[in-house]
Order: structure tokens, then C-alpha cells, then sequence
């Protein structure tokens, strides 16, 4: 496979609404580009929920990283301490659990065959603390904005400290607007905006573009942000969906060509039963497999024809 840029590219999964499914389209994109794609794959998980962590790595996997402090909360408590950290000692490497990309793994080594796999930076649920802390820290009265450009700063440091090593960096945001959101949509090439098929995911998509990427950020531009529908109904309320579509295109958004059915739903797709466990893409992702390898599909393109926001083919830069 070709790799379809050079260097590193970062996308942030952002929206302020919760429970449109952002943390299961996280793993989607990372299982389908490191297979299909043959690109590797850097999850970087910003929510103390930690959904997208236990997805990919499994309870116990996260657990497992937890215990050696390798999680993206001991990163933030050094940051909080005044240290710095660099993310090779928060990364997880090898951690896809799709059993193709495990069998390409075990013959990657002394192969030129290029292929893909997931690393991840985990959250845990401490992290929401660790974040408060260095915001106490870093607060300025006269500055308010000092926290997000100085923890801007330190997620930009994280991935040049890791160089070239991964194709595409995919944070995985919160709902909300927290410290650590603002630092990643600051320095991230792309945005990919989940957003249910309804007037209200809408009108939370628009005030998030307005007061946060625009008024607050300053960071909104419209090639560099896409929607994904992730609820999409089959039959039903035709009229209702029509002028989300059509509202969605008027307000200067563009909807990725693929939609996932339910993707908020799909709790199946969650379940990695433990750390050494596997299996096939087509048996996770089931009916949706197609469409979820379109996703990745759209995604690399999307990303392929940006221009990088931040200088990471040189890590020096």
C-alpha cells in the first residue's frame, strides 16, 4: 500500500453534544485504516470516560496500562507538576484488536510489505482531575486563555516527540469544551464532527463551530471540518431529515459520504473481552463492514488533499 501523504496528520472527533457517537467512530477509523489502509494509527483518548481506551484496549488492557503509568492521565499530572512528558512513555503501541492486522504484525518485522496496526495514548478517569490541577496551575487572571495555549503547546511537543512513527493521529475528544479539546482542535489538520440526523445535534453542531472553533479558538475553517450522520434512520420522519440535510449545507457544512447506521448504539461493536483476545473485521463490524471501510476510505482522502496545520514531516520544526 502507498502511503497517502507525508509525515504526520492529525484529525480531532469533536463535537460539545454527547452520545452521537464519537468514541465508537474513533475506532472505526483507527481498525479500518490500520487494515485496509496500512497506515499506522496513534488514538490519543482525551475523555475520562475512557470509552474509546476500553474499546480498543479491552478493561483489562487498560487496567494493564494504568498499573505502568503509561496512560495520557500521567502525562497530564506531570504537565500539572511542572514537568514535561513526552508521549513515548503514554503510548501503547500494537493494540488493534482485528485479527488480520494481528497475523500482518507477526510477519512486519524484515518486510517491506507496509502495514498497519493501533497505538493509543489511554485515558482513565482520573483524568478530568489531573486536567483541573494544571489548569490550576497554568491560570492567569489577566490571561484567561493561557491553559489552552500552554497545554497547545505540550500535545504539539507529545507528537513531534514521537517523530514520523505514525501515519495519522486521531484524538478523540470529549463532550464539552475542556482544556484539553481546545488544545487538540487547536493543532489538529481536521475535524470530524459525529452528529445525530435531528434538529437539536444541528443546532449543538452550530454553536459548537460559533463560540468554540470561531469565536473562542479562532481555528474554523470549512474544508478542514466534516459531519458524519451517525444515527441514520431508515424509515420515518423523511421530511424531518431532509431539512437537517438541507439546514446542514446552508449553515457551510459538508457530510462525509458515508453514514453508519446507529453507530451510537452499537454497543457490540464496544466489547473486546480481554487484551490477547481477536477477531476478523467482518465478524466485529458485521452488515456495517462495508461501510465502515468506506469510512476509513473517505477519511485518508479527505486528509490526503489538506495541507498540514502544524509542520510534523520534520520533528525538529
Amino acid at each position: 500500500m502507498t502511503k497517502p501523504w507525508s509525515g504526520q496528520r492529525s484529525i480531532a472527533i469533536a463535537n460539545m453534544k454527547g452520545g452521537v457517537g464519537k468514541s465508537t467512530t474513533t475506532m472505526m477509523i483507527a481498525d479500518t485504516i490500520a487494515l485496509h489502509q496500512g497506515l499506522q494509527c496513534l488514538v490519543v483518548d482525551l475523555d475520562p470516560q475512557a470509552n474509546s481506551s476500553q474499546m480498543i484496549m479491552s478493561y483489562e488492557g487498560l487496567k494493564h496500562a494504568a498499573d505502568a503509568s503509561k496512560t495520557l492521565t500521567k502525562w497530564m499530572k506531570d504537565l500539572g507538576q511542572g514537568l514535561r512528558g513526552d508521549f513515548f512513555d503514554a503510548v501503547r503501541p500494537d493494540v488493534c484488536g482485528i485479527d488480520e492486522v494481528r497475523n500482518a504484525r507477526a510477519f512486519r518485522w524484515g518486510s517491506a510489505r507496509r502495514t498497519g496496526d493501533i497505538a493509543i495514548v489511554p485515558a482513565t478517569p482520573e483524568l478530568r482531575f489531573a486536567e483541573l490541577a494544571f489548569d490550576h496551575r497554568t491560570y492567569d487572571p489577566s490571561d484567561p486563555s493561557k491553559p489552552r495555549r500552554e497545554l497547545q503547546k505540550a500535545l504539539r511537543a507529545g507528537l513531534r516527540s514521537l517523530g514520523t512513527t505514525y501515519d495519522l493521529v486521531v484524538f478523540d475528544c470529549p463532550p464539552g469544551f475542556t482544556t484539553l479539546a481546545q488544545g487538540a482542535l487547536s493543532i489538529a489538520d481536521a475535524i470530524i464532527s459525529p452528529m445525530l440526523e435531528d434538529p437539536v445535534s444541528l443546532w449543538s453542531l452550530v454553536s459548537f463551530r460559533d463560540f468554540g472553533l470561531k469565536e473562542t479558538l479562532g481555528v474554523w475553517e470549512p474544508e478542514r471540518h466534516k459531519v458524519l450522520y451517525t444515527r441514520v434512520r431508515s424509515a420515518g420522519a423523511n421530511g424531518e431529515r431532509a431539512a437537517v440535510r438541507n439546514d446542514l449545507r446552508k449553515a457551510g457544512f459538508t457530510a462525509i459520504p458515508v453514514h453508519i447506521r446507529d453507530v451510537a448504539q452499537a454497543i457490540r461493536w464496544t466489547q473486546r473481552p480481554a487484551h490477547d483476545s481477536f477477531e476478523t473485521f467482518a465478524r466485529k463490524y458485521g452488515p456495517a463492514r462495508i461501510e465502515v471501510e468506506h469510512l476509513g476510505k473517505s477519511i485518508c482522502d479527505f486528509v490526503a488533499e489538506l495541507d498540514p496545520r502544524n509542520v510534523m514531516e520534520n520533528p525538529n520544526v
